[in-house]
Formats: structure tokens, C-alpha cells, sequence
């Protein structure tokens, strides 16, 4: 006997004999939307912006999530970076002066930091990797790789 009814796991895998939704084929919205004829789907914008423009907040997002970049280009005052793993530090304090000061958001500092975070850990690898071969080479009894 069980607690309750058996979960079934969300999404794929489906069941058997099911492979889903066959490659190319569209979903209801898109359907919908191609047998519009040109002009219907030209009055539906201009509805949609009108709504948007008298204030609806949702229609607003809506029309601007598919119009406004994803990323931008952020620009910062930063010497070139790139010689020394120690510059992600730089790079870093930069990031969060630019966010305290409203210059860019909180997750555009969290992914600089990022980037120059990872950019400092393979500097260090590979100074790594360059000792060890310097090491390598002075041992006799050592194979190369």
C-alpha cells in the first residue's frame, strides 16, 4: 500500500512508443499567429502598443522584452588586463565602484567579477603548468609529457 498516487517525473523521458513533438512542427501560438493575414497582425501591434502606451505595465514588458538588448557594452576605466593573474582584483573593485555608483547593475558587476575571476584562474594554470615543466626538465629521471 502507498502513501499517495506515484509522482511521474516531468518532461522527458515520455512514455513509450512517445517520442514528443515531432522536429519543425509548431506550437499553438505560432499556428495561430501564421494564419493571420498581414493586416490583422499589423492592427494587433498597434493595439498592443496602445494598451501599453495608456499604462499597462504587462503589455509594456511584453513589448520591450523583445525589443531591448539582452547584454550591453560595458565600459570600464581599467588598464589592460591579461599579464598578471593578481588583476582580477582590479578588475573586481572596478566592477563594484561602477555598481555603487548606478554606472551598471548588480549582475552585470557579478559577471565581470566573474569573468575576470576565471580569466585569473587559468593565468595562474597555466603559470603552474610552466613551473612544473621548468621542474621537469632539470629531473633526469623524468619523462616529458
Amino acid at each position: 500500500m502507498t502513501d499517495g498516487p506515484t509522482k511521474r517525473p516531468r518532461g522527458r523521458p515520455f512514455e513509450k512508443g512517445n517520442s514528443g513533438r515531432t522536429v519543425g512542427s509548431k506550437n499553438r501560438k505560432t499556428q495561430i499567429l501564421g494564419s493571420l493575414s498581414k493586416e490583422d497582425q499589423d492592427r494587433l501591434v498597434r493595439r498592443a502598443y496602445e494598451v501599453a502606451m495608456e499604462g499597462d505595465p504587462t503589455m509594456l514588458k511584453f513589448l520591450l522584452g523583445g525589443a531591448m538588448p539582452k547584454d550591453r557594452l560595458i565600459h570600464l576605466e581599467q588598464k589592460v588586463f591579461g599579464v598578471f593573474a593578481n588583476e582580477a582584483a582590479d578588475v573586481i573593485a572596478d566592477a563594484l565602484q561602477a555598481v555603487c555608483a548606478g554606472e551598471i547593475t548588480p549582475s552585470e558587476g557579478a559577471q565581470i567579477a566573474a569573468l575576470a575571476t576565471q580569466h585569473s584562474n587559468a593565468l595562474e594554470k597555466a603559470d603552474v603548468i610552466n613551473r612544473l615543466d621548468a621542474i621537469e626538465a632539470r629531473l633526469p629521471n623524468v619523462r616529458p609529457r
